[in-house]
């Protein structure tokens, strides 16, 4: 799963899988992109999924996701240090992207069966 919040509240998730369904992203050659644009400081961002890459807006502040081949990058943002863009892609449960001055976390997480890992075995 695909966890998107900013400043600490759930805003949108979505499952990363095989197959490429209404409530999934898939992991063949096709890109989705997620725009998140920030309207004023008062209200939550908007995200909207596109199949094709977006414009990227002129008068808001943005983050622009990318998912293909079960990764997920920030491909764009108008943030002032663009750590959050020079962050390697994620894939894997429990890895993040953050861009902290639009306070967005994008977050692989797993279900209840993949948070609990065996890490070491005693005799």
């Amino acid at each position: 799963m695909l966890r998107i919040s900013y400043d600490g509240s759930e805003l949108y998730t979505l499952k990363l899988e095989n197959n490429s369904s209404a409530g999934s992203l898939g992991t063949g050659n096709d890109e989705q992109y997620l725009l998140i644009t920030y309207s004023d400081s008062e209200s939550l961002p908007e995200i909207s999924r596109m199949s094709v890459k977006p414009d990227l807006p002129t008068d808001t502040a943005y983050n622009l996701l990318c998912i293909a081949d079960g990764a997920v990058r920030m491909e764009a943002a108008d943030c002032r240090d663009q750590i959050c863009v020079h962050h390697k892609s994620i894939s894997g449960n429990r890895e993040n992207i953050i861009c902290l001055p639009h306070k967005l976390v994008a977050e692989i997480t797993g279900d209840s069966q993949d948070d609990v890992m065996l890490d070491g075995m005693v005799k």
